[in-house]
């Protein structure tokens, strides 16, 4: 019955490539992605480390200057497409 699964889902068939040859090309996809994603958040996090400090110096809590700064990134984010998509989207045609 196993075998019947295994079949009907198509695990073990050939499917073009050696799995050997796809590993190597997969792992340096998902390490690219993770530096990706680690570059990122050390950017936002070097670039928003002097508002947090800021409102720290006014007598913030750090978790609260923290939160405040990501909720306002976070606001503008999705704020801009917000405010910039419909006045695009109802301009004429030429």
């Amino acid at each position: 019955m196993a075998d019947d699964r295994a079949r009907a889902s198509g695990a073990g068939t050939f499917s073009g490539e050696h799995p050997a040859a796809v590993s190597p090309r997969l792992a340096l996809s998902d390490a690219r992605t993770a530096l990706t994603l680690i570059g990122v958040a050390l950017f936002l996090a070097i670039g928003l480390e002097p508002v947090v400090n800021w409102l720290v110096h006014h007598r913030f809590r750090r978790w609260a200057a923290v939160t405040t700064v990501s909720l306002g990134a976070l606001a503008l984010v999705a704020g801009l497409p917000a405010i910039a998509i419909p006045p695009l989207s109802s301009r004429p045609r030429s």
